[in-house]
């Protein structure tokens, strides 16, 4: 004996929905528009939560065998009756909202999963504002996601759009925030936060307002003829009612920290200061005039702000590049942490430093060993253009302002270049004492930090020294625990850190003219070669060598929660440049 199996649903469906047409055992009645319909009880049972709920109980409408149903047309009950009866759900833009309502009314799960998996692909600039709304009064999730996602690829056509506007602040914030927003530039977020805030939805606001305004003026009227008691409590509800007019004001602040204002153009910048919306914030007019003078009188010479992070839909990127020697540039992915090779410059594959000004990816290098000065090259537009020569190998490139400092390993002189000034010429700038030998070099504060290794009682350790770019004048520090060999330093919006090969990691301060260096803890307790780091967002990745014992920094994190939420580290086991933060074309890179 043999048993086979055999999916009988389709059959049952079809002889159902004939016993449907002919009329044979209808048993209910559902009543729609004044017009009744003849069902069959267990169908409407076995489809709907709704009417198994109601069958299944005394209620007067299954003792009578008749129901009424409100709040759905007769025309879309009747599409879902037929797909109760034949497991097909006929859905169209014209009528998949009316038949996801009422499905949802009738706690029909088929058929509002069909309706959602069709909403998300069927949401148009059109109907964007009834199915966001749909799917918010029946807390679709899918839907929801689905929905923001639209928002975020259609921005530049709807960030106006009433649906928008009425977005609560938590939901604004965070769209505006996202890295995947599409837009044409960045002066389309900052007006539309500025609509935003100035949007008063008329259906609900304008009355309340009337409201709350004339609340006001009772309330000060009663103040204003009592000191008592009472006159304090209202003093309560005026500021209370104050709030609720202002609180789409009150969240200018927040919306501004979510645009890229570094992005926005000068002229829109310098614009919305002379704004009474923003004058009258004391926040959000630092906030743009913090932009205003990153965008006029800083340079931006690698680090960027969070306020200067490209979105996806830029064609630059955010890379930490380095590159390994007698092969080629390689680029880590900031926000995916990917890695890519960007276009190799043959004519220096020795001895290379890199250096970011003004935007721009500089190179130096030495084409052999014969060689004793360095070629300059700029990378612009996917190309290696060559600048000028400048003396030395094994160069530290600081830049600064209008210039470039040029340290060396191997001689304590300190050249200056400015890349800009027509056809760039290599100028003497100051010499430093024969017993410096200098390994590394940061600005910070118009003065250049100096890191150079001694030995104190047989240990190593790191002398820092303070050169004042106006005065020239070299002033001796702290020392560091630790070798300054291969010691780097990096910045986020707040600060500038120093990290040693023994991972030991500080964060410099200056205050009274005086600077400090904090150490903050240890990310490894073995000796690695570093050859750089950054940082993006709250995101630290650090760059070096690839030794046995695998990085402690995950473990330590907690010790630095007040600086960065999350540690990467890239080790590789071949000699390197120094690895540096630049914003590349992304056309220029090739996936490794």
């Amino acid at each position: 004996m043999m048993d086979f199996e055999y999916d009988s649903s389709q059959t049952v469906l079809k002889n159902t929905e004939k016993l449907l047409l002919d009329n044979i055992f209808l048993d209910f009645t559902v009543k729609v528009d004044d017009v009744s319909l003849q069902c069959h009880r267990i169908f409407l049972a076995a489809s709907s939560h709704f009417f198994r709920a109601l069958l299944m109980t005394d209620m007067k409408e299954a003792k009578e065998g008749c129901v009424t149903i409100n709040g759905i047309s007769l025309k879309t009950f009747q599409h879902i009756l037929k797909s109760m009866y034949t497991g097909k759900v006929s859905l169209t833009k014209d009528n998949f909202i009316d038949i996801w309502q009422a499905a949802d009314q009738l706690q029909i799960d088929f058929i509002v999963t069909h309706c959602e998996d069709f909403a998300t692909k069927a949401i148009s600039v059109e109907n964007f504002e009834s199915v966001l709304n749909t799917a918010k009064a029946f807390k679709s999730e899918k839907v929801l996601n689905a929905s923001k996602s639209f928002m975020l690829n259609n921005f530049g056509i709807l960030m106006n759009d009433k649906s928008i506007m009425e977005l609560v602040v938590k939901d604004f914030n965070e769209l505006i925030d996202s890295r995947d927003l599409k837009v044409e530039n960045e002066d389309c977020v900052i007006q539309s936060v500025l609509n935003w805030v100035e949007y008063e939805p008329e259906e609900k606001y304008n009355g309340e307002k009337e409201d709350i305004l004339t609340d006001i003026k009772h309330n000060t009227s009663k103040e204003n003829s009592s000191n008592n008691e009472s006159g304090k409590s209202l003093t309560a509800v005026h500021k209370q009612t104050l709030n609720k007019i202002n609180q789409r004001t009150q969240a200018l602040t927040t919306l501004l920290k979510s645009v890229r204002t570094c992005l926005v153009s000068t002229p829109l910048l310098k614009d919305l200061l002379n704004q009474q919306l923003i004058i009258n914030n004391t926040e959000a007019r630092d906030i743009l005039i913090d932009a205003v003078l990153y965008k006029t009188t800083h340079y931006n010479h690698g680090q960027w702000r969070t306020s200067a992070i490209h979105r996806a839909c830029s064609i630059l990127e955010h890379y930490g590049i380095v590159y390994i020697i007698n092969s080629k540039f390689n680029c880590v992915c900031a926000c995916e942490d990917e890695l890519y090779q960007c276009v190799s410059c043959s004519d220096i594959p020795l001895d290379v430093t890199l250096v970011v000004f003004d935007s721009y990816l500089y190179a130096s290098g030495v084409k052999d060993e014969s060689q004793t000065n360095s070629s300059l090259y700029v990378f612009c537009r996917n190309v290696w253009n060559k600048i000028t020569e400048i003396p030395g190998r094994q160069l530290i490139l600081v830049p600064y302002e209008q210039s470039i400092f040029i340290l060396s390993k191997c001689s304590t002189e300190i050249y200056q270049i400015f890349p800009k000034w027509g056809k760039p010429k290599v100028k003497e700038f100051t010499k430093l004492p024969d017993t410096i030998k200098v390994q590394h070099a940061t600005t910070y504060q118009r003065t250049i930090l100096i890191f150079s290794s001694v030995t104190v009682n047989n240990k190593e350790k790191t002398a820092v020294h303070q050169l004042d770019i106006l005065t020239k004048k070299l002033t001796e520090l702290e020392q560091l625990n630790g070798p300054a060999e291969q010691i780097i330093s990096f910045s986020d919006d707040y600060n500038t850190y120093v990290l040693q090969t023994v991972g030991d990691l500080c964060v410099i301060s200056y205050s009274v003219q005086k600077f400090t260096f904090k150490l903050l803890g240890r990310l490894w307790a073995i000796k690695r070669k570093l050859y750089g780091a950054m940082t993006y967002k709250k995101q630290l990745t650090i760059f070096g060598s690839d030794p046995n014992e695998e990085p402690a920094e995950q473990k330590l994190l907690y010790s630095f929660k007040e600086y960065f939420n999350c540690i990467i580290y890239w080790g590789i086991d071949k000699p390197c440049s120094n690895f540096i933060p630049a914003t590349l074309p992304k056309d220029g890179m090739v996936p490794f």
